[in-house]
C-alpha cells in the first residue's frame, strides 16, 4: 500500500468478539488509522479497540527528553441508534454487553470507554486528534449530546469552532432536519506544531495531516452514509 522507500504504518479495529457465522463473510463495522511516508518514523505506539470502535496511533516529535510532544490520532465509529438489522454493529454490541453481563446501551457505552482512553492519553501529555463518524448532530451542544460529551474530556470539534455559522451538508442523504457541517476543505494550523504545519480537513474520509509529509486517517470503514464526519482536537 506505501511506494517504494516510503514508510508505512496503520492500526485496523473490527470487532473480535462477534462468533463469526459460518455462511457470512461480512461483519459491520470497523475502522483504521494510518501513518504514510516520512510520518511513520514518528510512531511511538499504536493499537486498536477489541469491538471496533477505534483505531489509533500515537507519534511523537524530534524533540527529545522534556518538551518532548506526543499526538494520538484517533478513527473512531460511533454506532447508529438500533434499526430491524441483527448484524448491525449496535447489536454486535449489544450481544457481546449481554454474554458479558454489563448493563449498558451501546451508544452510551462507546462515549464512556472512549473518554476513559482519551482522559488517559491527555493525563500521559498527549494531544488528540479525533476523527469519527459520529452518527450525532453535532451542532446541537446540550448535555446528552456527542459534542457535549467529548467537551467533558477536553475536546472541541473543529470544524464548527472554526466556522460556527456553517451546517453545509456533509453527505446528500443527510436527514433534513439536522442541522450539518460544512462540505468545503478547510485549513487549519496548530500552534504546537512547526511553523507551516497545517491540518485539512474534509468532508468524508480521510483527514490528511500535513506534517512536511502525510498522515491519512480513514474515520470509518462501517458505513459511508456521515450524518456527521467531523475531527475533534485537544491540547492545541
Amino acid at each position: 500500500m506505501a511506494r517504494k522507500g516510503k514508510g508505512f504504518h496503520s492500526a485496523v479495529a473490527y470487532n473480535t468478539h462477534q462468533p463469526r457465522a459460518a455462511h457470512s463473510t461480512t461483519q459491520f463495522g470497523g475502522c483504521s488509522t494510518s501513518a504514510f511516508n516520512k510520518v511513520p518514523h514518528r510512531v511511538r505506539s499504536s493499537g486498536d479497540d477489541s469491538l471496533g470502535q477505534w483505531a489509533w496511533i500515537r507519534l511523537q516529535d524530534r524533540t527529545q527528553g522534556v518538551g518532548q510532544r506526543n499526538l494520538v490520532v484517533i478513527s473512531a465509529y460511533h454506532p447508529n441508534p438500533p434499526n430491524n438489522g441483527h448484524q448491525t454493529v449496535w447489536f454486535q454490541h449489544k450481544a457481546h454487553f449481554s454474554r458479558t453481563n454489563r448493563d449498558v446501551e451501546p451508544r452510551e457505552a462507546f462515549i464512556k470507554d472512549l473518554s476513559t482512553a482519551i482522559n488517559k492519553w491527555r493525563d500521559d501529555g498527549c494531544s488528540i486528534i479525533l476523527g469519527i463518524d459520529a452518527n450525532d448532530d453535532l451542532s446541537s451542544y446540550s448535555p446528552k449530546s456527542f459534542r457535549f460529551r467529548m467537551s467533558e474530556v477536553g475536546l472541541v470539534e473543529a470544524i464548527q469552532s472554526k466556522h460556527p455559522g456553517s451546517h453545509q451538508a456533509t453527505y446528500q442523504r443527510n436527514p433534513r432536519g439536522y442541522p450539518r457541517l460544512t462540505a468545503s476543505l478547510r485549513r487549519l494550523t496548530c500552534p504546537s506544531w512547526p511553523p507551516g504545519t497545517t491540518l485539512l480537513t474534509n468532508t468524508s474520509p480521510p483527514i490528511t495531516v500535513a506534517c512536511g509529509s502525510t498522515l491519512t486517517c480513514a474515520v470509518s470503514l462501517a458505513d459511508t452514509n456521515l450524518r456527521n464526519p467531523p475531527m475533534f482536537h485537544a491540547g492545541w
